[in-house]
């Protein structure tokens, strides 16, 4: 069995597929929900004038178009920053540690592990340099590194050490047809940052980015370092092809497991800055009056990207279409 220890297939072997899919569906939401109200009540939006921004940005973010087979990749992210935040800080510490051992189970090792293990290797680098990292941090980097190992062991064994294994990304040739060039790259890169992948989350983020730039200050470092983050991934993605295509004959390693998938922290990053944003917006007496009008539109615009949701509202007025 290659799956790993997985709550999408016990849940399949519970239920059914149909009913697990269900279930699954709406435990990552409930969790994504739950997770990015703590991440923001403890630790970016504290007063409780502001509480309204943390509920409304939840609520757009637990109903994101995401991939559901994925588990909490997406949605999970918001509580597991705030796990290791809480243990920088010194809080809830069992709590913390209990989500970070939990979390690889239901949760994809391929998507998530490497972008936010990375994303919580700079922020432990930021921490260090501010001489703010302790002892809890580290443990909690090595505790959620090692779940994953130990999660997803039996794929892992045989993806490194079977020779007679061939991954199915190094059995074909992807720049066949088509090779890597500026147009295409330059054109996948804007793509990105207006509308995110499918296989993460179909998010329009057009509103979170006009909030960003209208109050976002060089004096803002974290508004800043979020909207270069965002930058910085869409342009990793959309240049991946180039290293991936001068590399591919040197190499198996990047075409069977490729290191672009560092887009599932789009969404997050997007909703974290947006809500930010609403926040500076909230105080200052130009901005405040768009508070709500872009909230409700960032809201209407998750709705509206979600297949699911469209689907359902087509069938109940009787004009049934296939998703997409």
């Amino acid at each position: 069995d290659l799956t790993g220890l997985s709550v999408n297939v016990l849940l399949v072997q519970l239920l059914g597929m149909y009913n697990a899919y269900l279930v699954s569906s709406l435990l990552i939401r409930i969790i994504g929900f739950t997770g990015i109200a703590l991440l923001l009540s403890s630790y970016f939006i504290t007063r409780k004038e502001d509480r309204f921004i943390v509920w409304s940005c939840a609520l757009i973010f637990s109903v994101l178009s995401v991939f559901t087979p994925f588990g909490l990749s997406v949605l999970g992210q918001p509580i597991v920053l705030w796990a290791f935040l809480n243990l920088r800080s010194g809080k809830k510490l069992i709590l913390s540690y209990i989500v970070l051992a939990a979390f690889p189970f239901y949760s994809s090792i391929v998507w998530f592990a490497i972008p936010f293990l990375a994303l919580l290797g700079l922020t432990g680098i930021y921490f260090f340099y501010r001489k703010e990292l302790n002892l809890h941090y580290v443990l909690g980097f090595v505790l959620l590194t090692a779940m994953f190992v130990l999660v997803n062991f039996p794929i892992l064994s045989v993806t490194f050490s079977e020779a007679n294994f061939v991954s199915i990304r190094s059995a074909y040739n992807l720049y066949m047809f088509e090779k890597p060039g500026l147009p295409k790259s330059a054109g996948d890169t804007l793509l990105l940052l207006l509308v995110t992948h499918y296989h993460i989350a179909t998010f329009i983020p057009v509103v979170s980015l006009i909030a960003i730039l209208l109050v976002v200050k060089r004096s803002e470092h974290l508004l800043t370092a979020l909207l270069i983050s965002i930058l910085a991934i869409c342009l990793f993605q959309g240049f991946y092809s180039f290293p991936e295509y001068w590399l591919s004959d040197k190499t198996d390693l990047v075409k069977s497991f490729r290191f672009n998938r560092f887009i599932i922290l789009l969404p997050f990053l997007w909703l974290l800055g947006f809500s930010i944003a609403l926040v500076k917006m909230r105080s200052s007496g130009l901005f405040k009056p768009f508070v709500l009008p872009f909230i409700y539109v960032q809201l209407f615009m998750a709705f509206a990207a979600n297949d699911e949701v469209l689907h359902n509202y087509r069938m109940l007025t009787g004009h049934q279409k296939f998703p997409g």
